[in-house]
């Protein structure tokens, strides 16, 4: 066999081997808050959608993983099964149990339950006695959602530092478990917060942005799909589950407060070699042309922003298309604050 030709199967094989070592140990994460409470469509799903989208799953031969069996794999480098899809719920409305449980109990599909302590008991929200149920189950995870439910970048490291290790407490001291896995309130955080939750021995952390995960994510800032009655079509859940793991590295600005720096010059570095970032594309919330792209050499993106970023949370969403459909995505966050 001659030596180029060697060379060639070789290079082929080598993109074969990363393209699905990347492609093939992604999960998708989906989130909710709400269910079928229609006072708040920002915040809640439709039952009809719920149910369409459970039948989905089913019908599509999606493996439904504990969130914390997924983190642990990826963590240890352990693989995935193929179409693996992790269920998120935030907060603890009244509605999880009322609606959410039987049916999510009936499909037999575990999910994480994220708890803000503190309006436990009061109106709209879960009672105690309802989330120790949920504990006992063998299905659900509960995992720390601070006490308060506050902005948790607006305040000071220490009362941040504060309502985390009192909202992590009460879990403690309610269920007799100690939770592993935090959510950021609102999905807002920022540097020192990242620090803090590491501090409080935490093993993972979820933000509120787009994305797949996979083995080389940040597992203090784990993406997942927010799904709502405007963003809970059945074209966009399907599209959604198709997404596969982008990682990058190298992100700057590191902190997503820019209120000083607005717009941001946004520098990263796509660790998947196998991927040809011509075909990228990245838009910020609220935009429907793409945001310009510079490529600089050894898989390194630039965006330079032409506008400055509203009051409040821009989302950058990058994506390229994926071998079989669907995307890789990314997703970042960025905030000015008032």
């Amino acid at each position: 066999m001659p030596t180029l030709f060697k060379k060639l199967l070789l290079v082929s094989f080598l993109t074969f081997l990363a393209f699905n070592l990347f492609a093939a140990n992604s999960a998708v994460l989906i989130m909710y808050h709400r269910f079928g409470d229609d006072r708040y469509p920002s915040t809640n799903i439709r039952l009809d959608q719920f149910d369409a989208q459970l039948a989905w799953l089913k019908k599509g031969g999606y493996h439904v993983l504990p969130v914390p069996e997924i983190v642990d794999r990826l963590q240890s480098g352990e693989s995935l099964p193929d179409k693996t899809v992790g269920i998120i719920i935030d907060d603890g409305f009244e509605t999880v149990y009322t609606n959410a449980w039987p049916r999510l109990q009936k499909a037999g599909y575990p999910f994480t339950l994220f708890l803000a302590t503190d309006p436990i008991g009061s109106t709209d929200m879960m009672t105690w006695p309802q989330v120790k149920e949920l504990a006992k189950s063998n299905l659900v995870t509960i995992g720390a959602h601070t006490a308060t439910h506050p902005y948790l970048e607006r305040l000071s490291p220490a009362d941040a530092q504060a309502d985390i290790a009192r909202g992590k407490q009460k879990i403690i001291q309610e269920l007799g478990i100690t939770p592993t896995l935090f959510a950021y309130p609102y999905g807002e955080y920022d540097t020192q917060v990242v620090d803090i939750v590491k501090k409080l021995g935490f093993k993972a952390a979820f933000a509120q942005v787009s994305g797949a995960i996979g083995p080389q994510s940040n597992f203090f800032l784990l993406q997942r799909f927010p799904l709502n009655e405007n963003y809970g079509q059945m074209d966009r859940f399907k599209l959604i589950l198709q997404s596969k793991s982008l990682p990058i590295g190298d992100l700057s600005p590191a902190d997503p407060i820019v209120n000083n720096n607005n717009p941001p010059t946004i520098r990263f570095t796509v660790l998947n070699k196998s991927l040809n970032l011509k075909t990228m594309n990245c838009y910020a919330t609220g935009t429907v042309a793409p945001l310009k792209l510079n490529l600089l050499g050894n898989q390194q993106v630039e965006i330079v922003p032409v506008k400055k970023f509203a009051l409040g949370r821009t989302h950058v969403n990058c994506t390229l298309p994926a071998q079989g459909g669907g995307y890789y995505w990314n997703g970042m966050l960025y905030i000015v604050n008032p």
